[in-house]
């Protein structure tokens, strides 16, 4: 699994929440395609935890750019991860 620390102090007063999701992701295309802002091959099946809303809507803007421009065929799913407090 790779991570990606998406938020920081500055967006988190802009009103960025630091939600925790696991992305994971669905290429159908046969291209290596790296995902700009956090650097990690979209492979399929590839899992990739965010901190931080802008940085997922920032990763879906992303895949449709390259979706787009490259014709790829690339989609990915966001689950929510719920921490347990520790004892």
């Amino acid at each position: 699994m790779n991570e990606f620390q998406g938020t920081n102090p500055i967006l988190e007063i802009l009103g960025d929440e630091p939600t925790i999701r696991d992305i994971t992701v669905s290429n159908n295309s046969s291209l290596k395609i790296v995902e700009p802002l956090t650097g990690v091959s979209l492979d399929d099946g590839t899992v990739i935890r965010v901190h931080g809303d802008i940085a997922l809507q920032e990763i879906q803007n992303n895949i449709d750019q390259l979706n787009s421009l490259k014709g790829t065929d690339i989609s990915f799913t966001a689950e929510q991860v719920v921490e347990e407090p520790s004892p």
